[in-house]
């Protein structure tokens, strides 16, 4: 895959690679200007029933694959964050 836009990855859930917990969906980007890139993503968390949807920042060098319908990141210690 080659370039894609936000409207693209905003469409995409987000899954941890070693236990295939879906962290959310992608809701925006972090751009480090100065050196003209992605930094990190900003996952939304699953809305629970009395919760506010809050995001969680998983660093770029995260993401193991985008795919058509999912991203895969290595990143276990975000799925204690991501239920809470």
């Amino acid at each position: 895959m080659g370039k894609v836009n936000l409207s693209y990855l905003r469409e995409l859930e987000v899954i941890e690679l070693n236990s295939g917990v879906r962290l959310g969906k992608v809701e925006d980007l972090i751009i480090d200007t100065e050196m003209h890139k992605v930094v990190s993503i900003l996952v939304s968390k699953p809305k629970g029933l009395f919760k506010i949807n809050d995001c969680l920042e998983v660093p770029w060098n995260k993401i193991k694959r985008i795919g058509s319908d999912v991203i895969i990141i290595d990143g276990v210690e975000y799925i204690e964050k991501a239920i809470t």
